[in-house]
């Protein structure tokens, strides 16, 4: 995860059919080091990256029946805050987002984990335009390179979001703020430049942000 500074990611299992997001483990809400805000701001990004996945998928919110193993527990919409449905500690999802730069989730893609080869078909077809859509989702937020004055790119220097206490290093970056205006604050052992944006910046495909240290 250090030498391949991801950004999003997604793990694949079976047994039920909805999207699970963090956190898996609800006494993380609960240390010094994790905010109101970062526990609000944790539930809209991760919302927003579940529901861009079962929206798209071809019966994921078809729960008229119930779920795989009784009720929907999803309301309809097709995912669940894993800590509230079934508590995990030490999930891959939450130290993704505690110690690297990659918001991750968990999408269970079905009530059979174990689905004959002939369902493989049908199955890809149910995921494939919902696979698009959730990898589409790196192009929100705000991307960009930290670099010196030279135009280098600077390896290691944080960026922070203003009221959020989780920052991302670099070399390039891609943060999902969750509020309409933010502040980023780039730093290195040089002082940098902060920059304010309005939240309808953040939805090109090109970098928005090229941050240089001060003359």
């Amino acid at each position: 995860m250090e030498s391949h500074p991801f950004v999003l990611g997604a793990n694949f299992q079976g047994g039920e059919r909805f999207v699970a997001y963090p956190y898996d483990n609800h006494h993380l809400t609960k240390t010094d080091q994790i905010t109101l805000s970062d526990c609000v701001c944790v539930f809209v990004c991760y919302r927003w990256l579940a529901i861009s996945y079962a929206s798209t998928h071809l019966s994921m919110t078809y729960t008229s029946h119930g779920s795989c193993h009784g009720n929907d527990i999803t309301g309809g919409v097709g995912i669940v805050n894993r800590a509230k449905w079934q508590p995990v500690t030490g999930s891959m999802n939450d130290f993704s987002y505690l110690h690297t730069n990659c918001l991750e989730l968990s999408v269970f893609l079905g009530c059979d984990k174990f689905p004959h080869q002939s369902e493989l078909v049908i199955e890809w077809e149910k995921n494939r335009e919902a696979m698009l859509t959730f990898m589409e989702q790196v192009q929100r937020g705000i991307r960009g390179v930290v670099k010196d004055n030279e135009g280098n790119p600077i390896a290691n220097a944080t960026v922070s979001v203003e009221g959020v206490n989780h920052d991302v290093s670099t070399g390039g970056y891609s943060v999902w703020p969750c509020s309409n205006t933010f502040t980023i604050h780039p730093s290195s052992p040089l002082p940098m430049h902060s920059k304010v944006f309005e939240q309808e910046q953040c939805h090109s495909p090109e970098p928005r942000l090229s941050t240089q240290f001060l003359e």
